[in-house]
């Protein structure tokens, strides 16, 4: 009821999300972004180079969910590597909450990457959703619980995450 979503099989990956209780400029629903490449992005180190998984399609569990008040319901994206390895992505939505809940399993791949941890990257970019532009962009800010400690970002500024340091994201 709140929102309207797209995933594609390739990659398994959000191509686009639509709030339908908030209008834009011209009295359409607000959509935060739309992006053929799409996010959340995994990447896995492979002996000497990194596996994109951004590229490789994946089998659904269903083809849509409609959800009404309360109700919550999965959808459970597999790739299937050589050697009945797999790579599952389960997005589960609730019909009362704008998250949607992530969870990435690895099936059989110790055998193909030795460092027992893999990247998640955002692609996508997010669309402004006010007339001035620069006025949102100005405003903009990105968080995330990381480590049980909120982290905030500003959209102008040069914070980034460590790169080869370990984070227990809950959400962001």
């Amino acid at each position: 009821p709140l929102y309207r979503s797209e995933i594609s099989n390739r990659g398994g990956l959000i191509t686009r999300v639509e709030l339908k209780d908030y209008l834009d400029i011209h009295r359409e629903p607000v959509i935060i972004f739309a992006d053929a490449v799409g996010s959340p992005n995994v990447l896995l180190p492979i002996e000497q180079d990194t596996l994109d998984t951004a590229y490789l399609m994946y089998s659904a569990s269903g083809r849509s969910v409609k959800l009404e008040e309360k109700q919550s319901s999965t959808l459970t994206f597999t790739h299937r590597l050589r050697g009945g390895q797999q790579i599952r992505k389960t997005f589960t939505f609730a019909a009362d909450k704008y998250d949607i809940e992530l969870k990435i399993e690895f099936v059989g791949i110790r055998s193909l990457t030795e460092a027992y941890s893999y990247e998640l990257q955002w692609q996508s970019p997010l669309l402004s959703t006010e007339q001035n532009i620069k006025d949102d962009m100005g405003h903009a800010k990105a968080y995330a619980l990381a480590n049980k400690e909120l982290e905030k970002y500003d959209v102008g500024g040069d914070q980034q995450l460590s790169e080869g340091q370990d984070w227990n994201t809950t959400w962001i």
